[in-house]
Parts: structure tokens; sequence; C-alpha cells
């Protein structure tokens, strides 16, 4: 596990609860390294982070790593291992315990989160029928922000990640017993919101299955690979999800263009156009979209997806028009068969 992972499946909260730590409805903790009196310590759970903002402190800022190796009085790589070993047991399958909160508790950033960080780690203990798929498609478990569902990740599941993801859909009642899973023998990919937490699940089948390719969850929402920065100014909207990951392989292309996949030739939602309508605005003046912006559709070269760009492109067009000023170019590239 790298130390990128064991950042993202760690949370500060799972740290803190490690260490019967417990913040304030704040967000705040008496903090460990100086004698305070008052609550100095501030938890960012979004962010995964903490600052003690006491002048007479010297910790600083930090992550879960920092916390780990300041409480522990640990070096780096002490606090690396420990934080390697706590990562390993927030993922699936866990024990049933009477600590774990009740389902209605589990929201749905948190059990999709939790759920795609054990479909991630999943990938390191993959099939040659996984690993051919993704090699076919230029697609890396290193590199690639990729997971994969065999369906088994429930079996060993508490009743209360059971009922959660039962919730949010990723699993299902079976009419004949036991449940019918989100999915299955799947590349997984994460959806997310703008401020970049994972809110739904898309999966794409590894099995030569012409008829069930394509998994959205219920109630589809968020974007991959996320809301386009705003500092950019050359955005690549892609025709499927799978094509925008490998482009995100590509160096030349992450470094110089934001990306952003459509989901399919029939389905650039309102929560896209919403996206790059806040990534074109120029956040000076309202009402106006930054000068030299260029929008490029990476789509197939059959029918449906030179006609989905002629509609998408018609679509952006006037929506841009309507603003006083701006300019906003378009670039048809075809892409191979999805």
């Amino acid at each position: 596990m790298t130390i990128e992972e064991i950042k993202s499946f760690l949370t500060i909260g799972r740290v803190l609860e490690h260490y019967n730590l417990k913040p304030d409805k704040n967000n705040r903790l008496l903090c460990h390294w100086h004698n305070d009196r008052s609550p100095s310590l501030q938890i960012y759970a979004k962010t995964n982070s903490w600052t003690c903002f006491s002048t007479n402190c010297t910790a600083g800022s930090g992550d879960v790593i920092d916390f780990i190796m300041k409480f522990e009085n640990f070096s780096k790589y002490q606090a690396i291992l420990k934080a390697k070993t706590l990562a390993s047991e927030t993922l699936l399958p866990q024990p049933v315990t009477n600590t774990l909160p009740p389902a209605n508790i589990m929201g749905r950033v948190d059990i999709l989160t939790r759920v795609y960080a054990y479909f991630r780690q999943a990938t390191q203990g993959n099939t040659k029928q996984f690993r051919d798929y993704i090699s076919s498609r230029g697609l890396s478990t290193e590199k690639s922000d990729i997971g994969y569902n065999s369906g088994q990740f429930h079996h060993r599941g508490n009743k209360h990640l059971i009922e959660s993801c039962l919730k949010v859909g990723i699993l299902n009642p079976n009419p004949n017993g036991g449940y019918l899973v989100f999915a299955k023998h799947c590349v997984i990919f994460p959806l997310k919101n703008k401020h970049g937490e994972i809110v739904s699940l898309y999966g794409r089948s590894i099995l030569d299955n012409k008829n069930s390719k394509h998994y959205y969850l219920r109630d589809t929402q968020g974007l991959y690979p996320g809301y386009p920065p705003p500092q950019t100014r050359k955005l690549i909207i892609g025709e499927a999800i799978i094509d925008t990951a490998t482009l995100l392989l590509i160096d030349e292309i992450k470094s110089n263009y934001a990306l952003l996949s459509a989901y399919g030739t029939n389905r650039l939602k309102d929560e896209h156009i919403e996206a790059i309508k806040e990534w074109a605005a120029d956040p000076s003046l309202t009402g106006r979209v930054r000068e030299g912006l260029e929008i490029i559709f990476f789509f197939d070269g059959d029918d449906a997806g030179i006609f989905a760009v002629k509609k998408y492109a018609e679509q952006l067009n006037q929506l841009f028009n309507s603003l006083p000023e701006g300019a906003v170019s378009y670039t048809h590239l075809r892409a191979h068969e999805t």
C-alpha cells in the first residue's frame, strides 16, 4: 500500500478513534503537545488534517501520518507503518462489533468511500481475467484510480454495513434469498461531487457480456474524474469514463487539460452542464466567461458520436452565447470503440 493509498483510506476520524480522542461540537481538541486549557487543536474531517492555533505550541499542522508520528513520538517510517495498519483495519471485511454506528448514521459519502476503498485494495489481489482486461484498455492498477468488485465484499460485513449498502443500492435484496450485488465482476470508478467526495460509482464489466457492460449506481450523481479545475483553460470531454481514464495516464494531456467524462452519447447531465459553466465563469466579472477557453470532445467517430458532439456543442454554445462576452471553441476528436 503506497503512502497516497494510506492517506486515501485512513481518515483523521479513525486515527482519533484509535487514540480515544473525541473532538467537541466545533471539531476541536485539547492539544496533546502543549498545556492546553481550552481546545486549540482544530480537526478538518474533509481534508483529513489538523492544525494547532495556539501560539504556545510548535506542533503546527499535518495529516494523519504526521498526527501519529507526533502523538506516538515515532519516526516517519514508524508512523507510516502504524498508519498502514490502521488503514488496513478500516477496509472491508470487518468483524461485527457493538461500537459501529447505526446504519442511518453512515451517510452516502461515508459508505461509498469505505466500499470503494475495499474495491481499490481488491485490485492488488486481482484475477488474470481482470489483469488482461485492464491491460487491453490501457489502464493500470498503480496509476489509475480504479477498483475491482468481485462481488464478495459483503460476505463478512457486519449488519450495519449491509444495511448501509442496501440503502445506497450497492446491495439489493434477492427474491431467492441473499443479495444482488451492484456491478459484480466490474472495474469500478468513483464519481465525485464538487468537494471531491465520492457520491456514486460506475462499473464496467470485464466479462464478454454484450447486453450488460455499464452499471451506474441508482440515484446517479457526481462526475468523473471530478469537477474540472477552474485554473485550466482547455477541457476535454470524453464520451465514456473508461476513455477518459486512459487519457489521464498521458502526462502531457493531464498537465495541460482538464478532463471530464460524459456518460455516453445520450448522457451529458445537468450536473455536467453546471460544472462546465462554473469552470468557464470569470470569477472577477459576474456573468462573464473567461477568454481563450477551448472545449474538445473526445467521442467515437460513429454516427452516434458525431451526432452527440454536434448536439452538445450547440447546447454549450447556446449557454455561453447567452452571456455578454467570451469565446469557446469546439473540436471533435474521434476515439476508439468503447
